[in-house]
């Protein structure tokens, strides 16, 4: 099943990128794949952290947090050069 899954969301990725540069709507295909990126990085980290002790295998709360901390940092970052 997760082969099948991997590939939906490769085959989506592609067409989006595809078709919505050949109508015009370049943005759509890096949004998709952003999003799709975004969940990959989630479905990775609540892998990552299952190994951690202490943490039940598949309790996805510190991939929360970690993913939390990186979007904190890039807001910071991001909110300290629109001051400049």
């Amino acid at each position: 099943m997760r082969g099948l899954l991997t590939f939906l969301a490769l085959q989506i990725g592609w067409f989006a990128c595809v078709l919505g540069g050949a109508r015009g709507n370049v943005w759509i295909g890096p949004l998709v794949v952003a999003v799709l990126g975004l969940i990959l990085v989630v479905r990775l980290l609540v892998t990552a952290t299952g190994y951690v002790p202490g943490v039940d295998d598949g309790s996805p709360w510190l991939a929360y947090l970690i993913l939390g901390g990186i979007f904190l940092l890039a807001g910071m970052f991001l909110w300290r050069k629109k001051e400049r």
